[in-house]
């Protein structure tokens, strides 16, 4: 049986610009002068973490991204700049170092198992 497996790693200014476009759609817009860093958490599953400070002299905010919204915000970004996803493959993030990655499985025996990850991205990319 035919399979494919890619890997599509994301460099931190492409986390960032996801995020920040994510959160635009989510109406809950950051500004890039605001963000002070991006901290990947890899504890059990791939999360994020974005500092924001916009006050001078006021610590920064965290804003966690879980996993489905960080899955949400890379399928967005790579639907806009033209990165091909498999719509049945299997979607699974990991953290490598601080460097997150997509791993797309694409076979006659994952398309099922992948209907549940589809779905919750879905869920989360929903405008408005």
């Amino acid at each position: 049986m035919a399979s494919e497996v890619r890997h599509i790693f994301f460099e931190e200014s492409e986390l960032v610009r996801a995020l920040m476009k994510y959160s635009l759609v989510k109406k809950r817009p950051i500004a890039f002068n605001d963000i002070k860093g991006v901290i990947v958490n890899n504890a059990g599953s791939v999360s994020a973490t974005m500092m924001v400070k916009k006050i001078s002299n006021e610590p920064p905010v965290k804003i966690d991204f879980p996993t489905p919204e960080l899955a949400a915000a890379l399928v967005l970004f790579c639907n806009e700049t033209g990165i091909d996803l498999p719509r049945k493959g299997v979607k699974t993030l990991n953290a490598d170092e601080d460097q997150v990655y997509m791993t797309v499985i694409v076979n006659e025996k994952t398309m099922i198992g992948g209907e549940k990850m589809a779905r919750l991205t879905r869920k989360y990319t929903k405008l408005g």
